[in-house]
């Protein structure tokens, strides 16, 4: 090459890196094409500079909301709306700059339009706590499987049926994705993943429940502020399901007979005192499902006597309560679950306990006076009471349990003693 080819080359390259220089500075400062978007958000013939305060304005997350709406073909209803970027919202926070810097040589003559992705960052406090809202607000429990009695006894299981809770990780993939959103999200569609319900109706029918075990009823008087919590308390008890191995306490069951619970005042015991208090009659719950459950074969864990006598049963069968103090629980030490019906009509409160039923098992409570004493009070008296448990098959003994004694006193005056 010669003298002239040399001075042609450096003259050809010397115009390539003025034009260079050129473009380099056009793209720092030339107005962003006609079509060119952000999120979504068009930004045509903008500057960098303007594109600062343009996003800034045009991203203000804490106006913006976005529809949560329940999966299509569910028969969830109703949608949720939260905000993007609110104190209580998804916590989305936009990142206008890495965004403006993502641009790159999109600025220039010889740039193309271009949909470029909002850059985004997440306060993970705030989505945490929106989740939590979210998910209280579609998931639904699953509802276990349960026994239900039908007039004549008949016993049939009610199907189980699942539920629904949000998935955490989906709904953050769906929403945040790679933290660069193409457009900023007007609805997304909640994730949900089926819950099984924990029993299920295939469990409750292979535990084999047919029937009455035990069914053991008690009187008492009728029409009368003591008969009302009488029967309170046996809706409450009612539908007990106790499992082998598990414990029923009287006390967790009915709950506290206060007046706010709809409990009224009447007669109870104060140890040998007969005084007006709240749920008055609700020993007469606990010492007929204390009777049942002897006779179901269930094991004693906490039971203690009145007193004084009571007239709807024997000495040494009764079982009193006091909420936070005294307690009646038992024990199920059977091989399978029952469920206890409770209902108290016409002066009769009635306990049953259904199971497997084994006609050749039977159960007697014996009880007997083991010692009369003089009482405190001139002309009372005190009896010393033990109660036996007499197991039978087939009408032969196979076990006694001895069930300890009970103390009562009577009371200074003649008559029955009151019905509690």
């Amino acid at each position: 090459m010669g003298i002239r080819g040399l001075k042609k080359a450096w003259i050809c390259l010397g115009l390539t890196l003025i034009t260079a220089a050129g473009y380099v500075v056009s793209c720092s400062f030339g107005p962003l094409p006609p079509g060119t978007s952000i999120g979504g958000i068009s930004c045509s013939g903008l500057s960098k500079r303007e594109l600062a305060a343009f996003l800034e304005k045009e991203l203000d997350f804490s106006a913006r909301t976005v529809e949560i709406t329940p999966p299509q073909g569910t028969l969830l209803g109703g949608t949720m709306k939260i905000p993007l970027g609110a104190p209580y919202g998804l916590g989305i926070v936009p990142d206008v700059e890495s965004t403006v810097k993502s641009l790159g040589l999109l600025y220039g003559p010889l740039s193309r339009p271009k949909a470029v992705p909002l850059v985004i960052t997440v306060d993970e406090e705030r989505w945490a706590s929106a989740i939590t809202a979210i998910s209280r607000f579609f998931e639904i429990p699953p509802k276990d499987a349960s026994w239900e009695i039908l007039p004549g006894d008949r016993v049939v299981v009610i199907r189980d049926e699942p539920g629904y809770r949000v998935d955490a990780e989906e709904l953050r993939r769906r929403v945040v994705g790679d933290f660069r959103w193409s457009c900023i999200p007007v609805s997304v569609e909640v994730p949900l993943v089926e819950v099984r319900a924990a029993v299920t109706k295939e469990k409750l029918e292979a535990a084999g429940i047919d029937g009455v075990i035990v069914a053991f009823s008690t009187r008492y008087q009728d029409n009368c502020d003591r008969a009302h919590n009488v029967a309170l308390a046996a809706r409450d008890l009612d539908g007990a399901v106790i499992w082998p191995g598990e414990v029923i306490s009287f006390n967790e069951r009915v709950g506290p007979r206060l007046p706010e619970r709809g409990y009224r005042k009447a007669p109870i015991y104060v140890g040998t005192r007969l005084e007006d208090d709240y749920g008055g009659g609700v020993c007469q719950v606990s010492s007929t499902l204390y009777g049942a459950l002897l006779r179901a074969g269930f094991e004693v864990v906490e039971r203690h006597n009145h007193g004084m006598p009571v007239d709807y049963l024997p000495m040494g069968e009764d079982a009193t309560v006091a909420y936070g103090l005294l307690d009646l629980k038992m024990r199920n030490v059977l091989a399978g679950p029952v469920v206890v019906k409770a209902y108290a009509e016409g002066g009769v409160l009635t306990v049953k306990v259904f199971g497997r039923r084994e006609p050749l098992k039977e159960i007697k409570i014996e009880t007997s006076v083991v010692r009369e004493l003089g009482g405190d009070e001139p002309g009372s008296k005190r009896w010393v009471v033990r109660t036996r448990r007499i197991f039978l098959y087939g009408g032969t003994v196979v076990e006694v349990e001895d069930l300890g004694t009970s103390v009562y006193t009577s009371l200074p005056k003649k008559g029955p003693a009151p019905s509690l």
